[in-house]
């Protein structure tokens, strides 16, 4: 993070890295918030961990930031309990509190689940905008496709606990190099609009295969023997991307996808 290699660090080090520099947006907010908790209270409470402010600091910060997000009525809600909140709202809480302490990476873990259309949009906006307000980066981790293609400059695909594919956004979703990318597009609906479906056959390993080698070998229907024998390194390929896959699809194989 900022050139600092994050891995190994001690307790302490860590704890003055995350929620500070690091913060997250967990997926089912109800289960990420204290229902014995009012939400301002919540949210002070992150800003006095990272912060020197008095009690009251904290509170009007912590109406400020949900004001920011989108929360009416901010001033008398704060006092308010998750469960007093819709689905869209507890979302927004959550946003909220992963903003207190200003971080400069935000990591979303399907902030997007179980709303609806309408509420996924109005949620996505508001991570773009602040992103762009704060100057901070974004990961969001997502199965939804569509909702990758219109929020990401980039794409990393995992597959078994690995990046197996990672470039540009647009040039993953319509040249994709990994059979398993392949296999996603093919089974989303939001990617094949006019085509039909052809899901990925088999079952996901319970865990990765022994020796480095290929972990979606025994679902990848271009597999060939060395794919289960030979340790599997990731490449550069064009364009500033990269492949974890001894035989790399190229355009002809793997042809032009409709991703919307």
């Amino acid at each position: 993070l900022g050139g600092r290699e994050l891995l190994g660090l001690k307790a302490r080090e860590a704890q003055a890295i995350r929620g500070a520099k690091v913060a997250m947006i967990f997926q089912d907010p109800m289960s990420a918030l204290n229902p014995l908790l009012r939400v301002g209270v919540a949210i002070g409470q992150v800003v006095t961990a990272h912060q020197r402010v008095t009690p009251s600091e904290a509170r009007k910060a912590a109406i400020a930031l949900m004001e920011r997000v989108g929360i009416e009525g901010a001033s008398t809600r704060w006092r308010a309990y998750p469960h007093e909140f819709s689905g869209g709202m507890r979302q927004r809480i959550l946003i909220a509190m992963a903003l207190a302490s200003q971080p400069a990476l935000l990591l979303a873990d399907e902030p997007t689940t179980a709303l609806d259309v309408l509420v996924q949009k109005d949620i996505l906006d508001l991570l773009d905008s602040l992103r762009r307000e704060r100057g901070m980066s974004l990961i969001l981790v997502s199965h939804d496709m569509a909702v990758v293609a219109g929020a990401c400059d980039s794409i990393g695909v995992m597959y078994a606990g690995r990046l197996v594919e990672t470039g540009p956004s647009r040039q993953v979703l319509l040249t994709p190099q990994h059979p398993y990318t392949k296999g996603l597009l093919a089974s989303d609906p939001a990617s094949r609009p006019r085509g039909a479906l052809e899901p990925i056959p088999g079952q996901p390993p319970e865990a990765p295969p022994p020796g480095d080698t290929c972990a979606f070998a025994s679902r990848c229907t271009q597999a060939r023997p060395a794919c289960t024998e030979t340790p599997v390194v990731t490449q550069q390929t064009e364009g500033g991307r990269t492949v974890r896959c001894l035989y790399p699809l190229t355009p002809s194989e793997e042809g032009q996808h409709d991703a919307a």
